[in-house]
């Protein structure tokens, strides 16, 4: 509904709402019913929302800024001209925004943008790629969803889902999820859902049978609930709230979890947990150097804390307090 269509029916709803108070409890009709329980709802959330405390401060990217060197701001989509054989020297006329023209049944800006603007060329290009007639995309991502749930893609190659990757173990099984995607309107809650609650795929045990293994030893037609290593970050957060030290609230900076000998010194005592840790490309944070060569199986803290002890005082401290203050 459109915000003048909303504004427009505004009055109908108070009128509405004015007639099923005034109306006996035990006479109000169903409909009367159901709009005083709308309206109590709203009321409860509204209220919910008005006791959030307000934003301290708003993290945002910005194109006007201060130049810092040649660091400076964009203020527009910079020209883009033809190179004839890639020649700098010699440029030609600008170009313009544009698709792959073979892709005939995927129609390129529609709506006949003026594409200007940076966010009006980054839109069109999403909805380009996103059409629903782009088979291709709507498969990916249901591929990536399914790997992100089982551990394994229904299509062993994500990256490459043309003539040089491999074929899907369930094409039927992929298209159908691609068109529960596509027909949603892209809701990715929608398939996660269907995944979790209908799929009894995925409610499956773990248990390992020998018969089956003989068959499918990889396990590529989904006999079994593989088991599937716990990552570096998820181990950090299970840490933190077993010492007690996780921070439930959202918002805020990123944490710093990375110590620099050289050309940073961070701390690493942060007893805060963000779902962005702070991070530098070139280096590793080193909470995540303690898992190098050990196994992911953790069975109880005490355990990990007599296998680690020789190597935790120099790998730092960070994750040694954090389960000496849990066994403690």
């Amino acid at each position: 509904m459109t915000d003048a269509a909303r504004q427009d029916i505004q009055p109908f709803l108070a009128a509405e709402l004015d007639k099923a108070f005034s109306t006996p409890e035990d006479q109000r009709t169903r409909v009367q019913q159901l709009t005083l329980s709308r309206h109590a709802t709203l009321e409860h959330w509204n209220q919910k929302l008005n006791e959030l405390p307000p934003s301290s401060q708003v993290y945002a990217a910005t194109s006007f800024f201060n130049s810092a060197g040649n660091f400076k701001p964009s203020l527009g989509p910079r020209e883009v001209r033809k190179l004839v054989r890639g020649d700098i020297q010699s440029p030609r006329e600008i170009m313009l925004p544009g698709a792959l023209s073979q892709l005939k049944d995927i129609p390129w800006n529609p709506g006949e943008r003026e594409l200007s603007q940076e966010s009006e060329r980054r839109l069109t290009l999403a909805e380009w790629i996103s059409h629903p007639r782009n088979g291709l995309f709507w498969r990916t991502m249901a591929n990536r969803i399914w790997q992100h749930h089982f551990g394994s893609p229904l299509a062993g190659t994500p990256n490459d889902l043309g003539h040089s990757g491999q074929a899907p173990t369930h094409p039927e099984l992929l298209d159908w999820l691609a068109c529960e995607l596509r027909d949603s309107n892209g809701s990715l809650k929608h398939l996660h859902r269907l995944i979790l609650n209908t799929a009894s795929t995925y409610q499956q045990s773990a248990t390992f049978r020998d018969a089956a293994a003989k068959i499918d030893a990889s396990n590529q037609y989904y006999w079994r609930m593989s088991p599937r290593r716990l990552d570096a970050e998820s181990f950090r957060d299970t840490l933190l709230a077993l010492s007690q030290d996780l921070a439930t609230e959202m918002g805020g900076p990123s944490v710093q979890t990375i110590q620099h000998a050289s050309r940073h010194s961070c701390d690493a005592h942060c007893r805060l947990q963000r779902l962005c840790p702070w991070r530098v490309r070139d280096d590793t944070a080193q909470y995540l150097s303690l898992f190098v060569s050990a196994p992911f199986q953790i069975h109880s803290c005490k355990q990990w804390i007599v296998r680690m002890h020789p190597a935790g005082p120099q790998n730092g401290p960070y994750p040694w307090d954090h389960c000496r203050h849990w066994h403690s």
